[in-house]
């Protein structure tokens, strides 16, 4: 049983206390991902049979946001041919643009030769994320892992750790140096120059807006047009500003 072995590493499940936004400080930031990360080591090394219940979501983000920026791109050039548009169509034609553009540049930092490396290195490892990062789901006291639920847990590479744990941070408008938390994230796993690209490009993706420009296109929220429009906006505060 993954639990079991988990259990063997001092990993156990257990109910974790609440922390203040007052309270993540950087150094907290640096500690938490240090936990993430020795959570991930130990994982990666179970080889039992529930190892093929763990879902797949390697490379699976990254994916992710190259088909939001390509049917945002096509949504937009759509909407450029309409006579009468909607409030939040007007808005997105106003926006999108810009942020298409920034989404891009991250892209564009990401070199195809030094992902498909990572990708390889992470399936030859099998490496497993928590996928939940958040205070709230892992932390650890006098030696012992505890988490709240496996429930996100997931074969992934393990720079996907970061990119969750600084978007969450990002979310909450936690105001760190999140270029120097992911250097350490990288020196700490021994991870090359690449890995660190990576990660500043894929936090740097304006995710949050894309994706409630993505929602909208498909309505698959039941939203007004102003609690869209008010969602964008605020998603463009979520996604911060670039720290390529």
């Amino acid at each position: 049983m993954f639990k079991d072995y988990l259990r063997s590493f001092n990993v156990v499940k257990g109910e974790l206390s609440p922390i203040r936004k007052a309270d993540i400080t950087f150094v907290e930031c640096i500690k938490q991902l240090h936990i993430v990360s020795d959570f991930s080591k130990i994982a990666s090394r179970y080889n039992g049979i529930e190892g093929k219940m763990i879902n797949n979501k390697t490379g699976r983000y990254y994916e992710n946001i190259k088909m939001l920026s390509r049917r945002a791109r096509k949504y937009i050039c759509n909407l450029e041919k309409l006579n009468q548009l909607t409030i939040v169509e007007e808005y997105i034609l106003s926006n999108t643009n810009e942020m298409l553009e920034r989404g891009e540049r991250a892209l564009e930092t990401i070199k195809i030769s030094s992902y498909l490396e990572i990708l390889k290195r992470s399936m030859n490892n099998t490496e497993i994320s928590i996928g939940n990062t958040s205070f709230r789901n892992i932390t650890r006291e006098n030696g012992t892992i505890y988490y709240a639920t496996l429930d996100d847990c997931n074969y992934n590479f393990i720079e996907m750790n970061a990119v969750d744990f600084v978007r969450r941070c990002k979310k909450k408008k936690i105001e760190i140096d999140y270029s120097l938390l992911i250097r350490d994230f990288v020196n700490y796993n021994d991870l090359s120059k690449s890995s660190e690209d990576l990660i500043l490009a894929l936090v740097s993706y304006p995710y949050e807006y894309m994706k409630w420009v993505n929602y909208y296109r498909l309505k698959k929220k039941e939203l007004s047009e102003e609690e869209y429009k008010n969602k964008l906006s605020l998603s463009k505060i979520i996604d911060g500003d670039s720290i390529l």
